[in-house]
């Protein structure tokens, strides 16, 4: 039992040393530059040893990715009140959001700048993951948008189209904080434009005050 102990530290101690070389190069280098041979040495760690953790460097990816996930959901589920009324919730979660991304920017870049060319090389096994992981937050959003759609104060749309608008809107503000191009802070900007959104929606400013 001792030793199974002692394996089992011993694999997850080289499985975080991996991805935590992994991350740093893809920040440095890009992931489309990166080599897993690269990141062996970076590790201090022979190349068969890396192979024997991860098959491919998409399987760095999507670790990397689950891990993040990981992190995040049960930070988002804390610090939101699912109790509270709609206009808090989202507010709660835009200032998670906003927080979460000025932490772990590179991981969040990682994503959402390379998946569209990263994704055509995932298995489907891979894939399958990284979509089960995808769909556990999403559904964060999608209840915030429900609660308001049951309070009556989404006047029109169904609540998964408008979560889908609404985290599309997020996305694009947050890049436009990546490329040094808002005038205020993240999450000022994001409340703002989200409260805009809304207007659009029911005509009235929920996140106004």
């Amino acid at each position: 039992m001792a030793k199974e102990q002692r394996q089992e530290r011993e694999r997850e101690f080289r499985v975080n040393t991996i991805l935590g070389v992994a991350n740093k190069l893809f920040d440095e280098k890009g992931y489309s530059a990166t080599t897993l041979e690269e990141i062996a040495d970076r590790a201090e760690l022979g190349r068969a040893t890396l192979y024997y953790y991860f098959k491919n460097k998409e399987e760095l990816y999507v670790r990397l990715l689950e891990r993040n996930f990981d992190q995040m959901i049960p930070l988002y589920l804390q610090r939101i009140d699912l109790n509270a009324v709609f206009s808090d919730q989202i507010r709660a979660f835009l200032k998670v959001h906003a927080e979460h991304y000025l932490i772990n920017r590179k991981t969040f870049m990682l994503f959402y700048l390379q998946k569209h060319r990263v994704h055509l090389n995932l298995d489907k096994e891979q894939s399958e993951r990284l979509t089960a992981k995808t769909n556990e937050f999403f559904k964060i959003i999608l209840g915030i948008f429900r609660k308001g759609v049951e309070e009556g104060v989404l006047e029109s749309g169904s609540a998964y189209d408008l979560a889908k608008k609404f985290w599309a809107l997020v996305m694009g503000i947050t890049f436009q904080q990546e490329t040094n191009c808002l005038k205020d802070s993240l999450f000022k900007e994001l409340v703002s434009t989200t409260d805009i959104f809304l207007r659009g929606v029911n005509s009235f400013a929920v996140l106004a005050g």
